[in-house]
This record gives structure tokens, sequence and C-alpha cells, in this order.
């Protein structure tokens, strides 16, 4: 209980025993962080609407989703910064990567789709650790059900047929061809 908010859902756990999920009070949904090994280990993202807490990765940073009468919007609170930003207007996170490190610098991949009433899309973004920053945005070319640790995605695409076939994108479509166990962990790769 921080200034009487009461955690109603954990979403998502890590290895360190930290928690996502939401808190409620009067009524009121915000996501929160909660990271028992802290000196204050409950931080709440209040917003002007209700929000979410959906994943958090190894170094404790959160997606969450702010809901809007018609929409959603995606934001991420990196533990580097120890700050709270909007990365995605009309995205709804589904999962986030931990860290990796390019030129000195660390990012994450979050993992968000589109709105439901609209032609839904799956969006895999790279963030900048330290501000928080977009600096990529990929269009998935699967419907996208999870991300691992290490920022591949899984889902599903749809093959020449019309068929659902399990999928999943690194740095580009693996599908495994019809789905046999005897071609587990190898498949075709499609440009």
């Amino acid at each position: 209980d921080r200034d009487g908010w009461d955690l109603f859902v954990a979403s998502s756990i890590n290895d360190s025993g930290q928690i996502c999920g939401h808190a409620r009070r009067d009524g009121d949904f915000a996501a929160y962080r909660f990271a028992p090994d802290e000196i204050n280990p409950l931080k709440i993202f209040v917003l002007p609407n209700p929000s979410w807490g959906e994943r958090i990765n190894e170094s404790g940073d959160v997606v969450f989703a702010e809901t809007l009468a018609s929409d959603w919007n995606c934001y991420v609170y990196s533990t580097a910064s120890d700050s709270t930003t909007l990365v995605g207007e009309g995205l709804y996170p589904i999962g986030v990567s931990d860290r990796f490190s390019v030129g000195g610098q660390e990012y994450m991949y979050i993992l968000a789709k589109s709105k439901a009433n609209s032609p839904r899309t799956y969006h895999r973004l790279t963030i900048h650790a330290a501000t928080g920053d977009v600096v990529d945005s990929e269009l998935l070319p699967i419907i996208a059900d999870a991300m691992n640790k290490g920022g591949v995605v899984s889902g599903y695409a749809l093959n020449r047929k019309g068929w659902q076939v399990v999928a999943r994108y690194s740095d580009q479509l693996e599908v495994l061809k019809n789905g046999r166990k005897d071609l587990q962990g190898r498949g075709v790769r499609i440009n």
C-alpha cells in the first residue's frame, strides 16, 4: 500500500523477483513495479487514464499500456534513467526483451500490437535504455504472441494456402515447415 494503492494484478515477474502489474485505488487503475530488494520497493505509474503493467525484463524495465476511450498508448519505464517514456501511440505492449549492447549503448526490444478494431499490426520497437527513445520500429510479418529475453518473436504466419503455420522472427521470418516434429528447430527462411 503506497498512498492507498492496492496491488491488484501481477502480470509478469523476472528472475530477481521484481513484479509488474496493475494496482487500484478508489476505482482507478495504474501500472506498478514492485522490487522487494530496493529501498523504495513500490513504484506506481499514475497517468491521466487507467494503465496496465504488462511485462518486466531482468533489468527491471517495465512496459505498460494506458487505455484511452478508443485506443492504447505504450509506455516504458527504464531503470537506467528512472523515467517513464511514451514509446508508441496506438500500440499495446506484449513483451519486453532484456537489454543488449551495441557500440557501448544499451537497448531493449518492445513487442507491441495495434488496436483490435482496425487492421491489427505487430511491431518490434528498439528502445534506447537510457533515454527511452525509439531508435527503430519494425512492422512484423507475423501475428505475434510472445517475445523471449533475446527479442525473438513467436507467433504464426499464413502460408500460400492460407493456413496458419508456426513462425518466429529475429532478423527475418522463419517458418516451421508443416509443423512436423522431425523438422523442429529447422525451417524454411522467407524474405
